[in-house]
């Protein structure tokens, strides 16, 4: 997998995994100051969210990667209609 590839989709697995993470331990403010959202979070923990979501995506995207290199997954398969990497135009 090109690096280009790979940090490109590891950026977008981050994203999903760190939006899919912003809804966890959230505790709803008991007496909201005057001009703030009665709904928004009393500690967001935002940071530590980015982290977690950083070494899940990480870890998935190594595993990917992994499989990938081990000939586990062929994507070449996948999409040029089941010939595997002898679908690739070789000058032909």
């Amino acid at each position: 997998m090109p690096i280009f590839t790979f940090m490109a989709s590891w950026v977008i697995l981050g994203w999903v995994v760190f939006f899919a993470a912003l809804p966890f331990g959230v505790k709803q403010q008991q007496h909201p100051q005057p001009g703030t959202d009665p709904g928004a979070p009393e500690r967001p923990q935002l940071l530590k969210k980015t982290i977690i979501a950083a070494v899940i995506s990480g870890v998935i995207m190594l595993a990917l990667a992994g499989m990938i290199k081990l000939g586990w997954l062929d994507f070449y398969q996948y999409f040029s209609g089941g010939r595997g990497n002898s679908g690739l135009n070789n000058g032909q």
